[in-house]
């Protein structure tokens, strides 16, 4: 699976803003899905937004790292991704779908389930990486 979701900049014309990578690994060939830093970081925004502060430990752990620049959305600690695992990213996913993706993005929704959906049938592990 190869699935490029990134926006294009309207200054420049080029998706020049960053991007996520949430991938894994099958004979070799890295199968991932590419989103732009903007889109996940308000969907991010969404869902803190939405959260009180007693259940923001409740949230999966993705979604702090997100919201933290932790562990996979920090590039430089991680700068090859780090594990985040299919069932992390079945739970990013999950909390992705209270958000606007639901309706403005659900090509993004769609990619990374399917993602989480191969990486588990494979039964190999999924990482995240801030590039």
């Amino acid at each position: 699976m190869q699935a490029s979701l990134e926006e294009v900049c309207p200054e420049c014309g080029v998706p020049c803003t960053g991007i996520y990578r949430f991938w894994y690994e099958l004979d070799e060939r890295l199968m991932m899905v590419d989103v732009d830093q903007p889109t996940i970081d308000a969907l991010l925004g969404e869902i803190r937004g939405r959260t009180t502060v007693e259940d923001y430990h409740g949230l999966p752990a993705m979604v702090r790292a997100g919201n933290e620049l932790t562990g996979w959305a920090d590039g430089h600690d991680h700068p090859y991704g780090a594990e985040v695992g299919v069932q992390g990213l079945k739970e990013f996913v999950h909390a992705l779908r209270v958000t606007s993706a639901a309706t403005k993005k659900p090509d993004l929704i769609n990619a990374l389930q399917q993602l989480a959906s191969e990486a588990a049938a494979h039964r190999t592990t999924v990482y995240a990486m801030a590039e």
